[in-house]
Parts: C-alpha cells; sequence; structure tokens
C-alpha cells in the first residue's frame, strides 16, 4: 500500500486477480456498486457470487469507513494488471462532508433488486494556497 502521510487515498499494491468476495468480506467491506460492459450490480458483497473480471468495467466495494475503487484507465495499459488501478480511500478524520442521494428503481437494471432507498457519499476537502476549499476526491460511504 503506497501512503501518502497527509492522505487518506491510497494506490493498492495488489493483482486484479486477487480482488473477489473472500478477500472483501475479510477486509470488512459490506456493499458494491459493479459496473460491467452488459451489467450493473448494486447489492450486498454476501450476495454477489464472483467479480467477473473479463468484463469489468469499474467497481466500487465500500462501507461506512473505506472504499474500495478498482477502475481501468488506458494509461495504466501496460502494467500487471492489464490497465486497472486499484484505489482505497480511508475515512481517517480530515475535512469532509456527506451527502445522501436517493436511488431511482428503474426497470431493466439491477437496482430493483435491491432493499435500498439511499447511498451515501463522502466528500474529502483540500484546499487552496489562498485557503479556499475544493472537493479533492468522493467516495461511497454507505446505503440506507
Amino acid at each position: 500500500m503506497n501512503k501518502n502521510s497527509k492522505d487518506n487515498q491510497y494506490l493498492l499494491d495488489m493483482k486484479l486477480s486477487e480482488l473477489n468476495k473472500d478477500y472483501l468480506i475479510k477486509e470488512g467491506y459490506k456493499n458494491c456498486l459493479i459496473y460491467y460492459l452488459n451489467d450493473l450490480v448494486f447489492d450486498d458483497i454476501k450476495n454477489i457470487e464472483e467479480i467477473n473480471k473479463d468484463i469489468l468495467i469499474e467497481g466500487f466495494f465500500f462501507n461506512e469507513k473505506q472504499e474500495l475503487h478498482a477502475f481501468k484507465n488506458e494509461d495504466f495499459e501496460d502494467d500487471q494488471n492489464g490497465g486497472f488501478k486499484l484505489v482505497k480511500t480511508v475515512d481517517n478524520g480530515c475535512d469532509s462532508f456527506t451527502e445522501e442521494f436517493t436511488l431511482k428503481k428503474r426497470l431493466g437494471n439491477n437496482l430493483i433488486k435491491n432493499e435500498y432507498k439511499k447511498i451515501k457519499v463522502i466528500n474529502y476537502l483540500n484546499y487552496e494556497d489562498d485557503g479556499q476549499a475544493y472537493i479533492k476526491y468522493t467516495a461511497l460511504k454507505g446505503v440506507k
């Protein structure tokens, strides 16, 4: 794990092939939002069968305190993960604020199958030299 002492976002030193349901549960992740080429999965991690890495575009695995974000970036095509980066964000008390968004139930996607009505997002702040705040990055924080 590459850690910047004043940051709460880290590039994980792990292979995409190691990312699976057992690892996520062991690390305490509870929920997932997974974008595949042909599908969308939003559920509790305990309810998914596997992560299909052959058609994975992007995955968010999260709980109230941490998020693991797996995403493909063409700039990283030559790395050991086929262009995927795995970034972990932990809630370490830095300046932030949380928002809740209402989930729409739409016919034709897996959002109909879950019981959740809202998703929580945490916005992490950073500051310009003049003290002006901006959102440096966001992470999924939980569901309701």
